[in-house]
């Protein structure tokens, strides 16, 4: 095995080996055993998949393949985790003894004048030495009162919490590229149907124009119809421009230029009933922000020891040996050898109340660790609870408004029919087509509304089950070894 292969199997151990120990502190209100707002809808999927699989859209799974490979905002939460990563090898190396090896070699030159005694005062006599040696210095600082130790969990911790927030952003960046891409149906459709309706008005507008020359319409109708036609390819207008918008966040979040050009074909899916089934306290282990909150304090906690710690003796060794010699060849003669130890205690006594202030700062850096937990968990808590409100709400919504849809469809034939044989005004007519149309848009736009709560639901559950940060560590820690390692080493080859 070269030692390129060696440091990715250590990189890959250290990342997979370092799971964190989760501690969720306890909060005022201990969580429920079912969630209140799940009552009433049916709670029957387990949160044990993908959840962008449970669309059935492949269309889909490629567009987030796509978007997790290129999306910038990702690459950039990577590039955290790396320095995170950084920082905790930093951190942790003061555990370590320090060796240093050192080679060194001068030659010098002297005069002396009036030597030997009495000697001519015009002689000088000059002479030439070589020094060489090498030496190994080594040392360390015992980390008796755990502050090293305490600085490393730290570290630990904030890697972790790193972590979190990368997974936190994949989920995001999942999320919001399916929101983009359904917006993208959506307002596909929305110009499909404003097409139809525009088609519709213009039909209508050429029908009433010979009913007008023919003398069996008012000119009223005419110019009625003339102003529905011009409203609705005003609408048309507008849905393209709202296609095109859609089109380019949804290439922003690609990675391409957001030319909006992108080609799309697809229609809103079908929403089932079931949502995915877990127990509320579970919520604390699967959301990334509440184990990133959780990491967070327990930095905090690690850095009050440290700041402690503080004020306790340290106790560092030092250690040299090395060769002097007058000869290079003689460098490693260990007849030449010369050595050194060493040991040093330093205990702090007055430095003006730095010290304590500092473990004063670390608590209320911990109580703010704290506080931003609490709040993180309980907004969480919340968030579900409305989603899954939601999901009741717009399934209800939707159930009118398709009733209403059809309604709104046969009443416009039926004045069609009656304008036809005389029985209707043109208003009634243009009433019932404006009525048909505003039905079908808004049933459109509340069914792309329930896929978007439902995909905040599947978010604010932490996504699939593989997203806990203890199970997903592996995942993250081969994407962080290919990003940087792998591009290490392809630039020196």
């Amino acid at each position: 095995m070269n030692y390129k292969s060696m440091i990715l199997a250590m990189v890959t151990v250290a990342l997979t080996g370092c799971a964190p120990t989760v501690r969720h502190p306890a909060l005022r209100d201990a969580p429920p055993e079912q969630w209140t707002a799940g009552d009433s809808i049916g709670i029957t999927m387990e949160a044990d998949s993908v959840w962008w699989q449970a669309f059935h859209d492949p269309a889909l799974d490629s567009l987030l393949r796509e978007a997790l490979d290129y999306n910038y905002s990702l690459k950039g939460a990577l590039a955290r985790l790396e320095a995170a990563a950084a920082q905790r090898t930093m951190t942790g190396a003061g555990l370590f003894p320090s060796l240093n090896l050192s080679a060194s070699g001068s030659r010098r030159k002297q005069n002396f004048i009036g030597l030997p005694i009495p000697g001519p005062k015009k002689d000088i006599l000059t002479s030439y030495a070589n020094t060489f040696g090498v030496t190994a210095n080594v040392s360390w600082e015992i980390d008796l009162w755990g502050r090293t130790s305490a600085a490393r969990g730290a570290a630990d911790a904030e890697w972790q919490a790193t972590m979190a927030d990368y997974l936190g952003a994949r989920l995001s960046v999942t999320a919001q590229t399916a929101k983009a891409w359904y917006a993208v149906v959506e307002a596909r459709q929305q110009v499909e149907l404003a097409r139809k309706n525009w088609q519709r008005a213009r039909a209508a507008q050429e029908s009433v124009w010979r009913r007008y020359k023919n003398g069996l319409r008012p000119s009223l109708d005419f110019r009625l119809a003339r102003t529905e036609t011009a409203n609705a390819e005003t609408m048309l207008t507008q849905r393209r421009q709202q296609l095109e918008s859609a089109q380019r966040q949804l290439e922003i979040l690609l990675g391409h230029y957001p030319s909006g050009r992108i080609a799309t074909r697809g229609m809103l899916p079908e929403i089932n009933d079931a949502i995915p089934r877990m127990m509320p306290a579970t919520l604390l282990t699967r959301r990334p922000d509440i184990i990133a909150a959780e990491r967070r304090l327990a930095k905090a906690r690690a850095n009050v020891w440290s700041a402690r710690a503080a004020l306790f003796p340290s106790i560092s060794l030092s250690a040299s040996y090395g060769t002097s010699a007058n000869k290079i060849e003689d460098m490693f003669n260990t007849d030449l050898s010369v050595w050194n130890l060493a040991a040093n205690v330093l205990q702090p006594v007055f430095n003006g109340g730095r010290l304590l202030a500092g473990i004063d700062l670390a608590k209320a850096a911990q109580k703010q660790a704290f506080v931003a937990y609490a709040q993180t968990a309980l907004t969480a808590y919340g968030e579900v609870e409305t989603l899954m409100a939601n999901e009741g709400h717009l399934k209800k919504q939707m159930e009118s408004a398709a009733v209403a849809m059809h309604e709104a469809e046969a009443a416009r034939a039926l004045a069609r029919e009656r304008y036809d044989k005389g029985l209707a005004d043109i208003i009634t007519l243009l009433n019932a087509r404006k009525n048909a149309y505003n039905a079908h848009s808004q049933w459109l736009n509340l069914h792309r509304q329930r896929i978007y709560n439902r995909i905040d639901l599947y978010m604010a559950l932490g996504g699939g089950i593989q997203n806990n940060v203890n199970a997903s560590t592996a995942a993250v820690s081969e994407t962080f070894r290919h990003s940087s390692l792998a591009a290490h080493m392809k630039r020196e080859k």
